[in-house]
C-alpha cells in the first residue's frame, strides 16, 4: 500500500500534477468494506451471489466456481477501471484476480494450486465496530497467496497451508459469508467475528487512547455466537450432529464450515410463514413463503452455493434479527437475498451432471439484463449498462479464469494461469 501511495506521488511529481495520495487513504480503499459494515451491516448492505460445482455435477470433474460480484458504485467507478491482475510474488503462489487499480487485497482471486476465493455480505447482529482486522480484501489475497488446499477441520493444530485455518487465525470484524475452492472440493464458510475483543494494537490502540474507556466497553460484550435452539419441551436442539451433516462451530474462531455434504434439518421447515402475496420479487408466483431459517435449495454432494444469509441455523441465529427475512431491502437483505439463492440454485440443478465452463458462465450470469426470462428486470433492461462488479467463473482445475466486467455488451476475457508459469 506504501508502494501504490509512493507510486502515484512520484507519476503526479514527473507530470506536474498538483495531488497527493497518502498511504491512509490506499489504507481507506482495502479496508473501507469492512469498516463501513461495522456499523451498517444490520441495514443490510452489498449483495453478491456465488457457487461451486464439481465432481458429478459437470461434464469433465473439474471444480467450477462462479461469483458475481455485485458492487454498483455509479458513476462507472468500478466498471471503467475493473482489471486482471496476475502476480508472481516472492513469497506464497502466484495468482490471478479480478480487481481494480488501488486494491492490494481483491474481491475474487485464483492461485496455481487451485485455491480460490470470493466473499459474500452477511448482516450479523454483532460486529466489532471500526477495529476490523485485515478486512475481507486483504483476507482474500492472504488466502489466495499462500493457501495450498482447503484443509481440514482439525480445530486444534494450525496449518498454515489450509485456507480454512488461514481465515479462522485471521482476526475478523465483520461477518462475511466466504466461498473457498481447491482443485478437487469447495465449501462455504459463514462467519462472524472472531472475538469482539480485537487485538491489542494498531488502530485499536489509537481509538483506545483517544476515546475514554472504548477498550473496556469492547471487553464488556458477550461472545457473539454463544446461542442455541430450544424446542417446545425447553429441551436444546442439537443441530451440529453427524446425522445432519458436516457441520464445524468453534466459537473461538467465528467459523462454521459448510460443505456440499450438509444436510438441511427437515424439522425446520415447520417454521414457515406463508404470506398470500403477490410477491415483488417473483411477479408470477401467487405467494411466497418466508422462513426464519431459509432452507438450503443445494441437495447434491458436489454443489455449494450462497447469496448473502446464512443457511446454517446456529449462525442464522446471529443473523440481523428473525424478522430480517421478512423484508426486502434494496441493498440485498431480507427475502431479495433469498429469491437469488433460489434463482440461482434452481437454473445450476436443471443443468447439474452437464456442466462446463460455458455452462457455469451462463449459471453465474443469471441477473445480465441481456436475458430478461431469468433476470426478471432485475437490474432494468438496458443491455449496454456498466456491470456492477464482476461475473467471474474459475475452473480451479486447470487454473483458468473468465471474467465479464466494464458493460453487459462486452465479452468475457479469458486467462489461462498456466501460461504465466512456465
Amino acid at each position: 500500500m506504501q508502494g501504490i501511495a509512493d507510486g502515484a506521488m512520484a507519476y503526479f511529481a514527473e507530470n506536474g500534477i498538483n495531488k497527493e495520495i497518502t498511504y491512509n487513504e490506499v489504507e481507506m480503499i482495502n479496508v473501507g468494506f469492512d469498516i463501513l459494515y461495522s456499523l451498517i451491516y444490520q441495514g443490510g448492505s452489498l449483495a453478491c451471489n456465488e457457487f461451486a460445482v464439481f465432481g458429478n455435477g459437470t461434464l469433465d470433474g473439474r471444480v467450477y466456481h462462479g461469483r458475481d460480484f455485485m458492487f454498483t458504485t455509479g458513476g462507472g467507478v468500478f466498471s471503467d477501471e475493473a482489471l486482471l491482475i496476475v502476480q508472481k510474488p516472492n513469497e506464497g503462489f502466484p495468482f490471478v484476480a479480478a480487481s481494480v487499480p488501488g486494491f492490494v487485497g481483491f474481491p475474487t482471486g485464483m492461485n496455481a494450486m487451485g485455491v480460490s476465493m470470493g466473499m459474500d455480505m452477511v448482516p450479523n447482529r454483532q460486529n466489532r465496530a471500526l477495529v476490523t482486522g485485515m478486512g475481507v480484501l486483504l483476507l482474500c489475497r492472504d488466502v489466495v497467496q499462500f493457501a495450498q488446499y482447503l484443509g481440514n477441520t482439525n480445530q486444534n493444530q494450525y496449518d498454515p497451508r489450509s485456507a480454512i485455518d488461514r481465515v479462522r487465525n485471521t482476526s475478523r470484524g465483520v461477518s462475511w459469508l466466504l466461498q473457498i475452492s481447491d482443485k478437487n472440493n469447495s465449501v462455504a464458510l459463514e462467519t462472524v467475528t472472531n472475538s469482539m475483543i480485537p487485538d491489542q494494537s494498531g488502530l485499536f490502540s489509537t481509538l483506545s487512547a483517544i476515546l475514554p474507556g472504548f477498550g473496556a466497553a469492547y471487553a464488556a460484550l458477550p461472545s457473539p455466537i454463544q446461542f442455541s435452539i430450544i424446542n417446545a419441551a425447553g429441551t436444546t436442539v442439537n443441530l451440529a450432529t453427524e446425522g445432519y451433516g458436516n457441520l464445524y462451530l468453534h466459537p473461538k474462531y467465528g467459523v462454521a464450515v459448510r460443505s456440499a455434504a450438509y444436510v438441511y434439518p427437515e424439522e425446520l421447515n415447520n417454521y414457515q410463514i406463508v404470506i398470500q402475496m403477490t410477491d415483488p420479487l417473483v411477479s408470477s408466483a401467487p405467494t411466497t413463503s418466508i422462513s426464519a431459517f431459509p432452507p438450503q435449495i443445494e441437495n447434491k454432494p458436489d454443489l455449494v452455493g450462497m447469496s448473502n444469509h446464512y443457511i446454517l441455523p446456529q449462525m442464522n441465529l446471529t443473523q440481523a434479527g428473525i424478522f430480517y427475512h421478512t423484508i426486502d431491502t434494496e441493498q440485498g437483505g431480507g427475502r431479495e437475498s433469498e429469491w437469488r439463492y433460489r434463482t440461482m440454485m434452481s437454473y445450476i440443478l436443471n443443468y447439474y451432471g452437464n456442466i462446463d465452463a460455458q455452462t457455469a458462465m451462463y449459471l453465474i450470469d443469471f441477473l445480465n439484463p441481456n436475458d430478461q426470462e431469468r433476470s426478471g428486470s432485475f437490474y432494468g433492461t438496458s443491455t449496454t449498462q456498466a456491470v456492477g462488479g464482476h461475473h467471474v467463473v474459475m475452473d480451479t482445475t486447470s487454473l483458468q479464469m473468465w471474467v465479464l466486467h466494464g458493460y453487459y455488451n462486452e465479452p468475457w476475457i479469458h486467462v489461462d494461469l498456466n501460461k504465466f508459469l512456465k
